[in-house]
């Protein structure tokens, strides 16, 4: 926490950029994420947050929107130009998705543009914002236990903590092979409204179920922003026909999982914060079979229409 609180007051400042003062940089996260572990889950979500990278260097890294630096972190910016700013954690990091999915469009779209300038061809783009759903999400990143990030969603966990503790973690380096490590905690909640976003968000098509147009899931454009704003009926009801149109169809409507939806808490902000997350595919695949019609077999289909 104290190392991140020296950074941001340095990436505040001026006088790094006209001393010649670089960022923390080459430090790798697995001895620190080792020895400054508590066993808590906010360690757990912060870490989880800090090994978030992008595999091509084309938008800006997660520490440059915490702290304003430039360049994933490689030097200060005096304009602090990338910096996010919000009131609390959980605004913090919702606005910081809506901006990465928007960045990631810049990038995209930048790279279809160079491409045809070198091939001489018209090039097509996947959507308004220049983007194909892959890019959008940060696609290197630590897998985290989904019990964790639902008691984010919550409200449960201390969220400024998590705030000072990510500041911190960002600037270390190296984190392939770095877990998040386990929490000690026995308590869990419900959010199905987060479960189904999620499962919308990352899980995979079933082609082959009856109805399926082959659909590929992943977030759309805008959704990130729609929650920051707080539109979560509209996400929703999106994320809903997403699913159907993959071969998914979900067994509870927009209704029941807005009424579930947390209360006492920004619940927008507080998703898309939380969709940040890169949960485990395992986890994934169980929210599929907990959330959505299962697949008749071909013989209890038989039966039904003999019957």
């Amino acid at each position: 926490e104290a190392m991140g609180a020296l950074e941001h007051s340095l990436a505040c400042s001026r006088y790094p950029v006209e001393a010649g003062i670089h960022p923390l940089r080459g430090v790798p996260a697995g001895p620190w994420v080792k020895s400054a572990d508590d066993g808590t889950s906010e360690f757990a979500i912060a870490v989880a947050l800090a090994s978030l990278r992008d595999r091509r260097r084309t938008s800006p890294a997660l520490r440059d929107y915490l702290h304003g630096t430039c360049e994933g972190g490689s030097r200060f910016d005096a304009d602090r130009r990338q910096v996010v700013e919000s009131n609390g954690a959980a605004r913090v990091l919702a606005a910081i998705h809506a901006r990465r999915h928007l960045d990631a469009g810049r990038g995209k779209a930048a790279e279809g543009d160079d491409e045809r300038s070198d091939s001489g061809s018209e090039g097509s783009l996947t959507s308004e914002t220049g983007a194909d759903h892959s890019s959008l999400p940060f696609g290197a990143g630590a897998r985290c236990d989904v019990r964790i990030a639902r008691l984010f969603v919550a409200g449960r966990l201390d969220d400024d903590r998590i705030l000072r503790l990510l500041w911190g973690l960002v600037l270390l380096d190296r984190w392939t092979g770095v877990p998040v490590p386990p929490a000690a905690t026995d308590d869990e909640v419900a959010t199905p409204i987060f479960d189904i976003i999620a499962l919308a968000w990352t899980g995979t098509p079933k082609p082959e179920r009856s109805g399926s147009t082959g659909v590929r899931l992943g977030p759309r454009p805008g959704w990130a922003a729609r929650l920051e704003a707080g539109a979560v009926d509209f996400v929703v009801r999106d994320s809903l026909l997403r699913l159907r149109m993959a071969g998914l169809p979900p067994i509870a409507g927009p209704d029941d999982l807005l009424a579930g939806a947390p209360s006492g808490a920004p619940v927008g902000p507080r998703l898309g914060a939380a969709l940040l997350i890169r949960l485990k595919r395992t986890e994934i695949e169980w929210m599929a079979r907990k959330l959505t019609v299962p697949e008749r077999s071909g013989d209890e289909n038989q039966t039904k229409e003999t019957a």
